[in-house]
């Protein structure tokens, strides 16, 4: 999304149409796809309807990693959150078959995956944060319990 385009869109959309701000931004040289993101955002998801583009705007699929996302709804960003949250399982279960080199990948799969999502699908990035975070109280969990009677004891 541009940024030039959301400041302008969020200073005049009460003083002008939708219309009128996507002929002046269209004017100045922004690309229809950067307008409409913009009036996305702005206008809470409102589709505008220009000579050029009469359908409406497609929603982006779930297993587009590539396009950064807007969330419109809160369910979407739940799904994301889900999603971030189990994946790790599914991954870890699937390489733990691979002997040896398998939880290696799978650690370079989840910091390559954090990185790449952190701007496209923050719901996702968040939900692998979460999980990391259960994983590491359980592990910490599971050693107090199976050390705690044995350092007491010195």
């Amino acid at each position: 999304m541009n940024q030039n385009v959301i400041a302008y869109l969020k200073e005049n959309k009460d003083k002008y149409s939708q219309e009128a701000l996507f002929d002046q931004l269209k004017k100045a040289g922004y690309s229809e796809q950067d307008i409409q993101d913009g009036v996305s955002f702005v206008y809470n998801d409102s589709v505008i309807v220009t000579a050029s583009s009469k359908e409406s705007k497609q929603p982006v699929d779930f297993w587009d990693f590539k396009t950064p996302k807007i969330y419109a709804k809160s369910s979407e960003k739940w799904a994301d959150f889900l999603f971030g949250l189990f994946a790790p399982w599914v991954v870890g279960f699937v390489s733990s078959f691979i002997t040896l080199i398998g939880p290696f990948i799978a650690l370079i799969f989840y910091i390559t995956a954090l990185i790449y999502l952190f701007n496209r699908r923050r719901f996702i990035f968040y939900g692998l944060l979460v999980e990391m975070i259960v994983i590491l109280m359980i592990i910490f969990i599971v050693l107090t319990v199976s050390f705690g009677g044995y350092f007491s004891t010195f």
